[in-house]
């Protein structure tokens, strides 16, 4: 299993951005069978961030549903309506995982 982390770092709107992401979660794992998607923040350390984890049978299932999800309306919709909510001056930060089995 290949899990990815996507870290921003968001506004004072956080309320706003989070029920975003859940509707961009709504619409990926509806679409993307077999694909997990969660919005999650820290409750203890550094604050001011969120994460959404997403898991993967393999890399090559990643890259693939990666590119149908860069040319899917929906997300792209969805995440610009969020734009503003996030902060723009800290570029995403993704971080790549090996499930151990």
């Amino acid at each position: 299993m290949i899990y990815h982390v996507r870290e921003y770092c968001y506004t004072e709107n956080y309320a706003e951005l989070f029920k975003g992401l859940m509707e961009m979660k709504e619409h990926i794992e509806k679409t993307y069978p077999g694909v997990t998607w969660t919005p999650m923040y820290n409750l203890d350390g550094e604050r001011g961030k969120v994460q959404i984890l997403s898991s993967y049978s393999s890399m090559g299932e990643y890259e693939k549903i990666n590119d149908q999800m860069d040319a899917d309306e929906t997300i792209s919709t969805l995440f610009m309506k969020q734009i503003k909510n996030i902060d723009l001056d800290m570029p995403p930060v993704d971080h790549f995982y090996r499930g151990i089995s």
